[in-house]
Order: structure tokens, then sequence, then C-alpha cells
């Protein structure tokens, strides 16, 4: 029933006949799933045998793909996505990693230069109000090409039900819990090609890959690769193992999601894509595969699964809605109220250039730091083209038409700053030690020339409430003093935790010092502080992205990005809770050197290049009375901010944003874009667009003119 199909440095990927699941004895199907979760558990990854899809439907599928892709470049352009929410429609070949591709000739002749262009087209569930798929002309070759698709997206929907059902057997629950999770099918089918490219690109750049280092971020996906294969998988000792094509099989890997979703118990393993070796000739020829990218139903409700804890305090991770831990647009995008307020202002305030609502898409802001930015900075570059494609902008990456005002909220705030860091010093964005995880530290900036050529231009980082300095420790014990009987009582949950929040001191250093910066660590969560939460409505979750691009025309543009990282608002009631939550996203926040290394790096940008640098952080205002909480003998002060404030060190600008309504600096920090919830919203909003105007003000704005615009 079931043999190894990958097993080399540490790492055993089965090969598992499925349908001994699907049409076996009782027996047969609870070995079969047991098998399923085992590999799942250890590699991360399976090889299915005996589905119900023949061979010759799956030479069909590949053979419609491939007169898709040879459609002109032209047509497939007008296939393109109308709004990256619906993650629905064509991408263009190196639209995700190149910076010059305007033209489609420039697409024909970057097709034979550089290795890791691809494109794909993104085929969502078929009636999604709101969110139509975008299908090409049914004619030639190409007739009945929605129906094949539609009815794929069908035959893979089953599998992933199916799948599923394996897993709550090999768990041990019932067969059909997750049902509910998986019914309407908010899931994406992607039909990619690799063009061929040349065999001497390789060895002029050698380590190239066809895509990057990664992990899928929702439940299951199930890889459908031609013969050509490249698919590799991280072994347990960091080294990349081929996955090579196996004849009528289906690689299934575990995402993000469903590893939160067991409690860890299943794991989400780092993969990329590679150009096979061993071609004979001087062309590399083309790849394409298919890949269908499951997510449980966006309005699930997601906590850890049954038998994979014992205790309550065994849960590692609060529950969340789906479409929360896939990101929102609603909080601070395009339907955000303060991001259209914003807009307005700036728009008034800079006449010469026209303002338009960009919202980074809900499906791209989800675990580690480093993964975040990389994807961000993909989506950014993508969206600038397409505005500078609108512009007819003749040399977009030697003199843009557009500029962009990273704007971000919480972490979001984070995400900027080491964007605009990885854009200024022509750096790779920092992975793990073995330089795939994407999961590593930035090493100490370096002092060579900045890059001012950068492209997307980024005009500056404006954050909200932004922790660049860690969390301040009076997020917590304020929080604990709600929920224990004395500030001490508090200190004992949390004096394990001194060097987190007060940097990597000595012993004898105080806790009170402001010169080293605020870190944050979780522990587990007390039953008392559990009982103890308020019944407070939710909000959107984390990573919620907008991007305001001001686009004026021929000779110039302004493009400002938003980000929210907006929390739920039931995790988030009490400072402690809300810190033993989020390490998962925020653990970059326990190490002071880095946070003092980003913050250094962007003040060097504000100095040498001109990139605007602020912080509008929240302070309680007259609804919290000044007190002062005393921890091991020390008096925090009576500013209460969510935010740790830098003391002599050169910072950027950081202003205050009163909120006389709030009486918890995470409240505070929640509701600082909710005009009935905060007072100061309106002088929020105007500090926000006198910063913006002032970075904007200067001889590219003077020069830019609206007459050409329509």
């Amino acid at each position: 029933m079931e043999s190894a199909a990958v097993k080399s440095e540490g790492l055993i990927i089965p090969l598992i006949d499925f349908s001994l699941f699907l049409d076996g004895t009782p027996e047969q199907r609870k070995e079969t799933a047991q098998a399923i979760l085992h590999g799942f558990q250890t590699a991360g990854f399976v090889y299915l045998k005996g589905l119900p899809i023949t061979s010759e439907y799956r030479k069909y599928l590949f053979e419609t793909s491939a007169k898709y892709f040879k459609l002109p470049i032209e047509t497939k352009m007008s296939h393109c996505w109308t709004t990256p929410e619906a993650n629905r429609g064509y991408s263009a070949p190196g639209r995700e990693k190149t910076t010059s591709l305007i033209d489609p000739e420039d697409v024909k002749k970057l097709r034979d230069a550089v290795p890791d262009l691809k494109e794909s087209l993104e085929i969502g569930r078929e009636g999604e109000p709101g969110h139509p798929n975008i299908w090409p002309v049914e004619e030639g070759e190409l007739v009945g090409f929605k129906k094949t698709m539609v009815d794929f997206h069908d035959k893979c929907k089953y599998l992933h039900m199916e799948v599923m059902r394996a897993i709550a057997v090999g768990l041990g629950i019932e067969e059909h819990w997750f049902d509910d999770f998986t019914d309407v099918g908010d899931n994406t089918l992607r039909l990619l090609h690799y063009p061929e490219v040349k065999k001497d690109v390789f060895t002029i750049n050698p380590g190239q890959v066809r895509a990057g280092a990664h992990s899928d971020y929702g439940s299951i996906t199930l890889l459908f690769q031609d013969a050509r294969g490249g698919l590799q998988v991280q072994s347990p000792t960091g080294v990349f193992v081929d996955a090579t094509p196996i004849e009528d099989t289906c690689v299934v890997n575990a995402g993000d999601l469903l590893a939160r979703w067991s409690n860890d118990n299943i794991k989400s393993t780092i993969h990329r894509v590679v150009e096979p070796p061993s071609v004979d000739g001087s062309v590399y020829p083309a790849r394409y595969s298919i890949a269908y990218f499951c997510n449980p139903n966006f309005k699930s409700h997601i906590e850890a699964i049954p038998s994979t804890y014992e205790a309550e305090k065994d849960r590692k991770y609060p529950g969340i809605n789906s479409g929360e831990y896939l990101g929102g647009e609603d909080t601070f995008g395009e339907k955000s109220e303060f991001a259209q307020h914003l807009a307005a202002l700036i728009a008034a305030a800079l006449p010469k250039v026209d303002v338009q609502a960009v919202t980074y898409p809900k499906y791209e802001t989800r675990g580690d730091l480093y993964r975040c930015v990389s994807r961000f900075q993909d989506w950014l570059l993508e969206r600038v083209i397409d505005i500078e494609v609108a512009n007819g902008t003749p040399s977009p990456t030697v003199d843009p038409s557009v500029r962009t005002i990273l704007i971000g909220h919480s972490m979001g705030g984070i995400v900027a700053a080491e964007t605009v860091i990885s854009l200024t010093t022509d750096k790779p964005i920092p992975h793990g030690e073995d330089g795939a995880t994407g999961t590593g530290r930035r090493r100490t900036p370096s002092p060579e020339a900045l890059n001012s050529m950068m492209f997307p231009y980024i005009q500056g980082v404006l954050a909200f409430d932004t922790p660049f300095l860690g969390i301040a420790p009076g997020v917590v014990a304020h929080g604990a003093e709600n929920h224990y009987n004395s500030a001490a009582a508090a200190w004992t949950q949390l004096s394990g935790l001194s060097t987190a929040f007060w940097g990597s001191g000595s012993k004898d250093q105080s806790p009170t010092s402001n010169k080293q910066p605020v870190g944050l660590l979780t522990a587990a969560e007390t039953d008392q502080t559990k009982n103890d939460k308020p019944n407070a409505p939710k909000g959107s979750g984390w990573g919620n992205w907008g991007k305001i691009a001001m686009v004026a025309g021929a000779a110039g543009a302004v493009a400002a990005g938003s980000a929210a990282a907006y929390m739920n608002r039931e995790q988030i009631s009490t400072g402690w809770s809300w810190v033993s939550s989020h390490l998962a996203f925020v653990g970059c926040l326990t190490r002071g050197e880095e946070l003092k290394n980003r913050v250094g790096a962007m003040v060097r940008l504000n100095r040498e290049l001109d990139i605007g640098f602020a912080n509008l952080y929240t302070r309680l205002g007259k609804a919290s009375a000044p007190k002062h909480v005393s921890m091991v003998g020390t008096v925090l002060g009576k500013d209460r901010t969510f935010c740790n404030l830098p003391s002599k060190l050169a910072a950027g600008v950081w202003k205050e944003a009163i909120n006389d309504r709030a009486t918890d600096e995470t409240g505070a920090h929640m509701t600082m874009f909710q005009a009935k919830e905060n007072p100061g919203y309106t002088r929020l909003s105007e500090d926000a667009k006198d910063l913006i105007v002032a970075w904007s003000k200067n001889d590219w704005y003077e020069t830019s003119t609206r007459d050409d615009l329509e």
C-alpha cells in the first residue's frame, strides 16, 4: 500500500494508493488514512496514486493549459487581474521578479535571458459574488476551455474534501468533521507555465531557481507535475531534495494554516522549483504544472482540531476566522473609511496628482515576517508596473512616474520598513541560516552606498502605532493588573521575561531604562486570563493592507501604501492575552539589536535619500486616569502607550495620537482608525496628511502635471 517516493537526507515522502481510502475495506481505509497523516506529520508531503483522474484526462488538461499559454501575449494581458483581492486572472512572465517587463516585446526578449520567468492563470470558485473568473474567448483550440477548467476545479474540490476526511480518520476524529469547513470550495486553481530558457543562463547565473523557497499558506495543495519536474522539498538537514515526478500521481503538501489548525501536529514544509539537470541541447524546454490551493471556507472559524491537544493550556494558537488568517481588505483598504478619508485629504493637498486606492490582497499576509516582506515586495512591484503601463512611462526603472509612500499599522510598519531597506540596499530579503527558510534575522546594515535608483521608488514610510522598538511594558503590566490582585502578582507571571521586555542587558540593569528596546515573548494563557476576557466584537485579522496610489499621468505620480495588522479583538482584550497569542508573526520583537538596526537603517535612508520616516503612536488620554504601576519596585510612568518610545536613539519623527476614549493600550491600538471610538481621529488624519504632503512636495512633484489626464 505504501512505499517511498522520495528518500534522501532524512526526508521520506511516502507514495500512497489513495484508491484504498476511497474504495477500500474499513481496515484499508484506516491504514491509508494513518499513512497520509504520518506523511504530513513527518515530511509535510505525500504522493497519491490511484486517483479518480485518468491518464487521458490528465493529458488533456495539460494540453489545454499549454494551448492557453500559446496565445499572443497581448491577448493574455487582456485577462490580467482586475483586482488583486479576487486572485483571478492572468499574471505575465516576470511580473513577480523583474523590474522592466512593460512592453510585450520586452517579455519575449527576456524569456531567453531570465531563468525565473513564469506565467500563470488563476481560476477561483465559479459564481463567487463580486469576484468573477476571467475567461479567454473560446475560439479555435480554446473551445470548451471554461467547461474543462470548471470541471477540473470541481474534481479537485472533491479530492480536497476526501484528503481532509483521511486526515480526520488518521487523527481519530469523526470522518466528516472537516466537511463543514470545505464544502464551499474557496480554493484556487493555478495553471503554470515556465517558458523555455537557454541552457547557458544557468551557467552564467548559478543557483538560479524557477520559484523561490516558500511554504504554502492554506490547508493543503494538490500539485500535478509534468514529466519535466523541478520540485524540491527541504529535508530535515536543510538540503533541498528532488521530488521527482511519478506518472499518474499527485503531490499533496500541507500548508501553514493546516499546521496551525493541527496545533503543529502537521508540518508545513519549505519547497521550491528549480531547473532539472541533465538536459540535452542548448535550451531547457518549457515546463507546465497545475496547482490547486485548498483553504477552509473563508467564513469558517479555525481553532485547534480535537485530538491535537489534551488540555486548554496545550492549545498553541487562538481561534481565528479563516478569511482573517488569510487577511482582509476592509479594515484599512479600499473599503476603509480612514483610507478613503486620508486619500481625499492628500488629493486636495496635492492637486498635481490623481489619487487611486489599491488594496494589498488578503491572501498574501501570513506567517514569517520576511516571507511576508518578500510577498509584499513582489506584489508592490507588479502593481507599480501596472500603473506605469497605464501612464505610458517610457523608462519606468530610470525615470519612474510612480513614487510610493508605504503606510503600515502595527507590524505592517515593520514590513514596510523592511521593504524599503531591501529595495535601497539591493540585498536579498534575509533567510534562515541555511539560506532557504526565510525565518532568519537581518544583519547589521553595511556602510556601502545606497541605491537611489530603486524600483519601485519609495518616498516615505509612515507607520501607525508600529512597535519599532518593541511593545511598551505597560501593555502587559496594566492589562495584568486588571486580572491579578496586585502588580507584584503580575510580575510573577512576567519575571522570566525581563530580558525580552527590556533588551538583552546585564542582570544589574534597571528594567526602567528607556535605552534598551522592548521585545516580546509569549507564555501559555492562564485559565484566569481566558475567563476574564470581555465579549468584544471581532475585528478583521492580521495583515490587512492597502495602498493609495496617486497617479499624475506621464509626468509623475505618488503611490502611498497603507497596511494594517488589525487584530482579533477577542484575543487582544487584555495586554497579556495579546502578547501570548501572536509570537508566530511578531517574534522579531524579541531581538533588540535587530530592532535598533532597522530604525537606524531608516534614519540613514531619511538622511541620505530623503525618504520620509515617521510613527504616529497611540497614547491614552482622559478616559484612563494616570496611574503608576510598580513592577519589582519600578514605576512605569503615567504616559500609557502601546509602543516603546525612543529616548536618545535617533528614530525619525514620532508623534503621539491621543485617544481620550480608550481605557487600555491595546484598545487604543485597535481603534485608532474608528472615528466613533477615537476622538482624535480627525487630528490623526490631518497629521498623516501633513507628513505625506511634506515628503511629496519636492522637485518631482513640482514638475508633475495633470494636463494629460482624461
